[in-house]
């Protein structure tokens, strides 16, 4: 089973970078790099070490359940409430 994720890194992403992540989608926004994609447990903490090994700054990390909708839909309501993603911040003195 997968998850869907949003790791954030400080700076930019160039294009070696970029395909170090593949098939993940990258983007650029202000001052950071956004990396998108379902990742297993297993995945992610591969992920989590390669970002580590390149010597990336690892400003975030969001999980959204896979049950969760995708961006363009609404959130199931349960319990009156809506559920939303988990999120965890991280910050890396080097």
């Amino acid at each position: 089973m997968s998850d869907k994720y949003e790791i954030r890194v400080a700076g930019r992403l160039g294009p070696v970078l970029r395909a170090a992540f593949r098939p993940m989608r990258c983007e650029v926004v202000p001052r950071q790099a956004v990396i998108h994609g379902r990742l297993s447990p297993s995945e992610l903490h591969r992920l989590l070490e390669r970002v580590r090994t390149l010597g990336l700054e690892l400003v975030r990390l969001d999980c959204a359940r896979h049950d969760e909708p995708e961006e363009h839909e609404e959130p199931e309501e349960r319990d009156g409430q809506a559920e939303r993603p988990r999120s965890a911040h991280a910050s890396a003195s080097r």
